[in-house]
């Protein structure tokens, strides 16, 4: 309809125009006498007709390169890739559209960008919570099973029964993990870092103990999964779950392999290896070490690495 409209409209002037040059020879021809000057005004007339239609005609041209422009730069960007024909320092028109154009693509591209980084986040956060679901609930099914096709002894009842109200506790510590982790990212507490000791956040991991809290690290956000960062630690690694394979067949030992999607390291401990070796720097977990004679298990320890040169 709006294309009729302008077909319509060019028409009209047209006819317009040779309406108007026609009366424009009528009254030549019945008040100028001399032909001379009647030709040399229909010349100029004709000549500013023409200057008039060349005008025109550059202004069109003029406009169709400039939707030639946009629509190639357009093109680019959809398709990814940078125009070939922008000039940023150009000062014209369309060097101004297409700037507009890429600033709008950077911001939707930096938003697309978040969209996948969220993603990501979430289906690791997705298969982390599944991984700690399963096992839990494996067990519980395994131990209901158990009880219920087997006529088991009352003390052997009630130490399944007891065990699996330890897989129970461990899904309400998820749950309310999960539940900390969202108040923690809303704002809806903040935490506020304390001095204190290493060992007590050791002693400390009940279920219902905060760890964190127990020692007062300090904490962040992590720049790729969900999951908060000790501020006080040299190094922070950001892993997501790869794959996870049972390898008991019942669900109570399991090879868990990780990708790493982030590290970050303080500088002080990016160089050499005296601080990131010595008493502030990694320490190994001796998990109760067994008495090989006795085969009664000894006390947990953290152990210091001590660098000595041999060479």
């Amino acid at each position: 309809m709006k294309h009729r409209r302008i077909e319509i409209l060019r028409t009209g002037m047209l006819v317009l125009s040779a309406v108007l040059f026609a009366a424009l020879v009528w009254v030549l021809w019945r008040t100028i006498p001399w032909s001379a000057v009647r030709y040399g005004i229909l010349g100029l007339c004709a000549a500013i007709f023409a200057v008039v239609g060349l005008w025109a005609w550059y202004q069109r041209r003029q406009v169709s390169l400039f939707a030639d422009d946009l629509c190639e730069t357009l093109d680019a960007l959809l398709s990814g890739r940078q125009p070939e024909n922008y000039q940023p320092y150009e000062d014209s028109l369309t060097a101004k559209v297409q700037g507009k154009l890429m600033q709008y693509f950077d911001i939707m591209s930096e938003g697309k960008r978040q969209s996948q980084q969220d993603k990501q986040v979430i289906q690791s956060l997705v298969s982390d919570i599944s991984h700690q679901v399963k096992t839990p609930i494996a067990n519980i099914k395994m131990f209901t099973n158990i009880l219920q096709q087997h006529q088991l002894p009352p003390e052997k009842q009630a130490e399944f029964l007891c065990t699996m109200e330890g897989q129970i506790d461990k899904l309400d510590f998820l749950m309310q993990s999960l539940i900390k982790m969202s108040r923690l990212e809303t704002g809806t507490f903040v935490l506020h870092p304390q001095e204190g000791r290493l060992a007590d956040t050791i002693r400390r991991n009940g279920y219902d103990d905060d760890e964190f809290a127990a020692v007062g690290f300090g904490l962040s956000s992590a720049k790729t999964i969900s999951a908060p960062l000790i501020d006080e630690a040299f190094i922070n690694i950001e892993c997501t779950l790869e794959d996870m394979r049972d390898l008991s067949g019942a669900g109570m030992t399991a090879m868990v392999t990780g990708r790493v999607r982030h590290v970050s390291v303080d500088e002080k401990y990016a160089r050499g290896y005296e601080l990131r070796c010595g008493g502030d720097g990694f320490m190994l977990l001796v998990p109760a070490p067994q008495d090989l004679t006795t085969g009664e298990p000894g006390r947990s320890a953290i152990a210091n690495l001590d660098i000595k040169f041999f060479d």
